[in-house]
């Protein structure tokens, strides 16, 4: 164990009354001296090696936060179930194969966050936890859900993304306090026709379901849904169950093999959302301008010139993405220009190409290398935080040199920072003032190599699948400012 770590963990530990963070210190084993905080109510143990509790951990009886995020736990002390006052327990990132059964004396549990472990199956007394608000099982291979999961009166969150599930229990319309229901990468062939139970359900994501062939016939009691999700389903055509959908906003028909909008969507009169990226509609069908849009995205579908309905003019759009089609290199064509009346909206935000020019080449030179050393080291951890989060290590970025590093200092410290919180505004407005957490994350990054190459950074949301962020330059050193968004 690190000596240094474990001096700053006892002298954090001397001074703690009711609340210790001990978050990265890559402890191996926590110190006993700890177990002498009987009054402490919220600890943080996140990104340390821990492989096992102690189990004095009971000790501590008004815990009411236990946050263990990103350790190395293979086992749980049955003594966790003494933890009487525990509200919120996150486990996150370990390498648990199973929950002791004492977890279910913890009757005042709200949240029980265990993303990224390697669980088979739920304790047989799961239902004992009967305040619990937040279920997070994703990416654990699980492949079935005990039927006692309808006992959860008060579930609001349940996260079933990338487990082996092939079906959901028919207990899971006992839920009925359920309002977001993620299924992520479960390749699922339907929901049961108890889920038209859920009324208060108001996101349900489904996504790489390969094998889907329907929805329950009649969805009309699920009033309380407002953002659908079926992407890459394999889907030849929208599913009519949608349409029995009084209250839908957003539906997310991504990377299918849809090959047209059918004008039955204009009798959804509260969609105001249509995401329909990576299918193969290849027109524009001039019924859309008939009603009000936030969003259209027809990303990635051989939509052309030719294609625009003469009404195009009169569509009223708040977004409009065609990213990656034929109808996107438009601009190259002096015969097209976009009709006055059309106004497209979206995030812009300025930055001036050769003052951030300047500013690298200012900082380059007043760092010494090893302060240069440092700042590559520490940006590409930064960076591959996030994108490993989102896309595995297939999105992680390997080396930063010394120009892309100080490159990467003043757009995080000087640029990103107010980028961010402008991307934070637009979406805010864009999920009409919720009070849910939005958080924005680095999805993308495409580095320059010299002051003439391109580059371009992707900020998103994932949790809501919102609009995402593109900031892009190509040859920045130039004079003037360009807009970017």
């Amino acid at each position: 164990m690190n000596t240094e770590n474990l001096s700053k963990a006892l002298a954090l530990i001397k001074k703690a009354t009711t609340s210790l963070s001990l978050k990265e210190l890559w402890l191996e084993e926590l110190p006993e001296e700890l177990a002498s905080l009987t009054s402490l109510k919220k600890l943080d143990l996140n990104h340390n090696n821990l492989e096992t509790l102690p189990d004095w951990i009971g000790q501590l009886t008004r815990l009411e936060n236990l946050n263990l995020w990103g350790n190395k736990l293979k086992t749980l002390s049955e003594s966790i179930g003494q933890l009487q006052q525990l509200k919120v327990l996150q486990m996150d990132g370990n390498k648990l194969a199973k929950l002791p059964q004492s977890i279910g004396q913890l009757a005042h549990l709200e949240e029980l966050i265990l993303e990224s472990n390697a669980l088979t199956a739920l304790p047989e007394n799961i239902d004992q936890l009967t305040q619990l608000k937040v279920l997070d099982l994703g990416r654990n291979p699980i492949e079935q859900l005990p039927d006692n999961i309808g006992q959860l009166p008060n579930l609001e969150r349940l996260n079933l993304t990338y487990t082996k599930l092939k079906a959901l229990p028919t207990s899971i319309g006992q839920l009925t306090k359920l309002t977001s229901l993620s299924l992520f990468g479960v390749d699922l062939e339907t929901l049961p026709d108890e889920v038209q139970a859920l009324t208060h359900l108001e996101t349900l994501f489904i996504s790489d379901c390969q094998n889907f062939k329907k929805l329950p016939d009649d969805l009309s009691n699920m009033t309380g849904l407002r953002d659908l999700m079926l992407k890459n389903c394999n889907l030849e055509e929208i599913p009519k169950e949608v349409f029995t959908l009084p209250n839908l906003q957003f539906l997310r028909l991504e990377n299918n093999h849809l090959t047209h909008i059918p004008e039955k969507l204009m009798q959804m009169k509260h969609l105001k959302g249509l995401f329909l990226g990576n299918n193969k509609i290849n027109v524009l069908p001039a019924f859309l301008s008939a009603k009000e849009w936030l969003t259209i995205d027809l990303s990635s579908n051989p939509i052309a010139l030719t294609s625009f309905p003469e009404n195009f003019g009169d569509f009223q759009l708040a977004n409009f993405s065609v990213y990656d089609t034929p109808f996107a290199q438009l601009k190259l064509n002096a015969d097209f220009s976009m009709p006055s009346e059309l106004t497209i909206k979206g995030l812009v935000h300025k930055i001036s190409k050769k003052g951030f020019a300047k500013e690298i080449n200012q900082m380059k030179t007043e760092l010494s290398q090893d302060a240069l050393q440092e700042i590559q080291q520490r940006y590409l951890t930064k960076l591959n935080k996030s994108l490993v989060k989102w896309n595995g290590s297939d999105g992680k970025v390997t080396k930063v040199s010394e120009f892309q590093a100080v490159f990467l200092q003043v757009l995080f410290d000087k640029k990103l920072a107010k980028i961010k919180k402008a991307a934070k505004t637009h979406l805010e407005i864009y999920y009409e003032s919720s009070p849910r957490k939005i958080s924005i994350d680095i999805d993308k990054i495409s580095l320059p190599t010299d002051h003439a190459s391109a580059w371009e950074i992707t900020l998103n949301n994932r949790d809501f699948m919102g609009p995402v962020v593109v900031i892009s330059l190509n040859g920045w050193s130039i004079e003037e400012e360009t807009l970017v968004g």
